[in-house]
């Protein structure tokens, strides 16, 4: 005889909704940057399930990684900037009109590019032998 049988209570008993849930809260896909590249932008996206319910509050905080500013703390899109070569995760917790809070974690990698990638230039000028400086005729080598 539990609040779910309509043995006891008939066909037309209402049954109990469940309330207050928490936000769901998405944020953006990993992201990898290379410097001198220093900001990234980053973006929450939020819902609430509850009746009439909605989104009252954002707030992103660093927990991984050297110093950094967030420029849009309280927002659901926000830059980071001054990033230097390391890891990053970034937390953004959402809370609602009822007070109930979730949160996920977005993660930025910056990487130092490698030095040892050249770019090869080559001279396809149809005047044989003509030189310019930084470029090297194919016919040469």
């Amino acid at each position: 005889y539990s609040k779910w049988s309509n043995i006891v209570q008939g066909p037309l008993a209402q049954q109990d909704i469940v309330y207050d849930k928490p936000p769901v809260v998405t944020v953006s896909d990993p992201q990898v940057i290379y410097l001198p590249t220093n900001t990234a932008n980053l973006t929450a996206t939020a819902t609430d399930d509850n009746t009439g319910g909605s989104i009252v509050a954002y707030n992103w905080t660093r927990i991984l990684g050297g110093a950094a500013t967030i420029n849009t703390p309280n927002g659901p899109v926000t830059t980071v900037s001054g990033l230097q070569e390391g890891r990053y995760v970034f937390r953004c917790q959402v809370t609602n009109a009822i007070g109930l809070s979730s949160f996920a974690d977005a993660s930025i990698d910056v990487q130092v590019p490698d030095s040892n990638t050249f770019a090869a230039k080559f001279n396809f000028n149809l005047s044989p032998r003509m030189s310019t400086a930084g470029w090297m005729s194919a016919e040469d080598h």
